[in-house]
């Protein structure tokens, strides 16, 4: 929901808008280093440290995302 269409619904001020736009901002500014942190931590394992807690190379990049999509 853009701030704009959150602001015309009943109710909602541009305030409310701003501030419902700042709180979605630090939301996705905490994911992104979330997904950056596990990325670069699983990137940095060698291939047999990877084997040995069953993650291929080709799985960093998907474990990364649904560990970025569990903070709230």
């Amino acid at each position: 929901m853009t701030a704009t269409e959150f602001a015309r619904r009943p109710g909602h001020t541009l305030v409310a808008a701003l501030h419902h736009w700042a709180e979605r901002l630090g939301q996705n500014a905490r994911r992104h280093a979330e997904y950056r942190r596990v990325h670069d931590e699983l990137a940095g394992l060698s291939d047999r440290d990877l084997a040995d807690i069953g993650v291929g190379r080709s799985d960093i990049d998907g474990i990364a995302r649904r560990a970025a999509a569990a903070i709230r």
